[in-house]
């Protein structure tokens, strides 16, 4: 199946979202985000750029990394976060197949919480 453009935008959106929320951002309402203490301080979800800057991605890596297991098999988040931090995508310069991968494991990482 082949996605149109604005299926691709939705995509991205709410792969930013998540990740967003995941790095402790606080949805204002449906188009920002609180990115500091006051209520002042925030960002449009149409300005979050995951997606396509490995600044802001790297962090985010870094946090899944260092996120407590949510399971007792901690094997099981090492295992879906190597996914993330596979060579052939960073050796590749392929940010889009690493940022896939973490908004994979930030699905995962969270439905293992709510169990």
């Amino acid at each position: 199946m082949v996605q149109t453009r604005m299926e691709m935008n939705n995509q991205i959106l709410e792969g930013n979202k998540l990740i967003a929320e995941f790095m402790g951002m606080i949805a204002v309402d449906e188009y920002k985000f609180r990115c500091g203490k006051e209520w002042h301080e925030t960002i449009d979800r149409g300005r979050l750029v995951y997606h396509s800057s490995w600044d802001e991605l790297m962090p985010v890596i870094k946090k899944c990394w260092n996120s407590p297991s949510p399971t007792s098999e901690g094997w099981r988040k090492v295992d879906r976060i190597e996914h993330c931090v596979n060579p052939n995508y960073i050796f590749a310069d392929n940010i889009t197949g690493v940022y896939q991968e973490v908004v994979k494991f930030i699905k995962w990482y969270n439905s293992e919480k709510l169990k």
